[in-house]
């Protein structure tokens, strides 16, 4: 966002315009958009992951079993993946689900929203040289070591794509084997 402010000291006529599908301002959908997909992945993984962390995938297994509960495939993967001592494809298959089947609902309600970041980005990089969605990779604070988002951010595709050069990209610079 501070980019997103530096491009409109620029062009101060730039107003901060109103989505149409929420008839809120940019800013502030873009907030809305990050707590709403926080918030839906809190309430959709984080209780799973956090059962199987505390009493394991096998008690998990049965306990949504009795209660009636389904556990998502691509969770059940995941966590035999992670049983099975395969990280980075546990990780892989979390990523996955949280994208496509998780916040993919949050890039559609605020469609407009992503539209007009889009555009922001387009007129905004020439003067950074990135993304406004590229993220540091980095253990030290400050470093600017970025890893290019290529492609839409509202697409799950690109998203998660992205996840794997971003995973690349720290393993290489941790030294992680997985």
């Amino acid at each position: 966002m501070k980019e997103v402010a530096k491009i409109r000291s620029y062009f101060p006529s730039i107003k901060d315009s109103l989505d149409s599908s929420t008839g809120m301002s940019f800013t502030k959908n873009m907030y809305r958009a990050l707590g709403d997909a926080n918030k839906a992945i809190f309430s959709d993984i984080y209780p799973m992951a956090a059962y199987q962390a505390r009493y394991g995938y096998e008690d998990m297994k049965k306990c949504y079993a009795a209660t009636g509960k389904k556990i998502p495939n691509k969770i059940s993967k995941s966590f035999e993946s992670l049983e099975n001592g395969n990280l980075r494809q546990a990780s892989d298959l979390m990523a996955d689900y949280e994208q496509r089947d998780v916040v993919q609902n949050v890039y559609d309600d605020y469609k407009g929203t992503f539209t007009e970041m889009s555009v922001a980005n387009v007129i905004q990089k020439p003067f950074t040289g990135s993304n406004l969605f590229d993220i540091p990779v980095s253990t030290d604070c400050g470093d600017t070591d970025k890893v290019p988002f290529v492609g839409s951010i509202s697409n799950p595709d690109d998203r998660v794509g992205y996840y794997n050069a971003l995973m690349d990209k720290l393993s290489t610079q941790q030294g992680w084997s997985w």
